[in-house]
């Protein structure tokens, strides 16, 4: 009758076990290596999707045949948004103010339009 494992048994049994562990932490890591790859892309590509949304919202206002481009902002030479050059990277425009133009009170949950606009034409230039 035996009351306890030999040595072989129990050499096999480590042996077998470190050979599991040594393929799971394997599996760990590059599962833990592809979600910080995911993770840092997705953040990137939030980030560009924020810009992209920032600019086009700016732009939207923008009045045709004002966007232009210049090299820097200390730069003075500018050019025309379709034909300025690739290292052209500071966007200038001229806007408007549509919420200004559109000049609605809320009042009780509904829009009212005013009898005069919210803005004034007079401009103090010394």
């Amino acid at each position: 009758m035996r009351n306890a494992f030999t040595m072989i048994e129990l050499i096999i049994t480590m042996v077998i076990l470190s050979i599991v562990s040594y393929i799971a932490s394997g599996l760990i890591a590059k599962t833990y290596i592809g979600y910080n790859q995911t993770n840092a892309v997705h953040k990137a590509n939030l980030k560009v999707e924020n810009a992209i949304s920032f600019i086009v919202n700016r732009l939207e206002y923008a009045i045709d045949g004002t966007v232009v481009k210049r090299k820097s902002a200390t730069d003075a030479s500018i050019s025309s948004i379709d034909e300025a050059p690739d290292d052209y990277e500071v966007l200038e425009w001229v806007g408007y103010d549509k919420d200004g133009f559109e000049a609605n009170d809320k009042i009780a949950g509904s829009y009212n339009e005013r009898d005069q606009s919210a803005w004034s034409g007079f401009c103090d230039i010394k």
